[in-house]
């Protein structure tokens, strides 16, 4: 989603706040069992204009 909105991987983490987009990458192919908290999820799809629950949908 973040790349129809226009966004790289590092401003989209600065946006969500965190320091650098290594955490999103990592997260993205799920290295080292990392993943997103639903606080990261709301602070994305707020970020992103979008509904919380796109995130959900298979």
């Amino acid at each position: 989603m973040s790349e129809i909105k226009g966004f790289t991987q590092i401003q989209l983490a600065l946006e969500i706040g965190m320091s650098g987009g290594a955490y999103l990458g990592r997260t993205e192919i799920r290295k080292d069992n990392h993943h997103f908290n639903i606080k990261h999820l709301a602070k994305i799809a707020n970020v992103l204009e979008v509904d919380i629950r796109k995130f959900f949908e298979k």
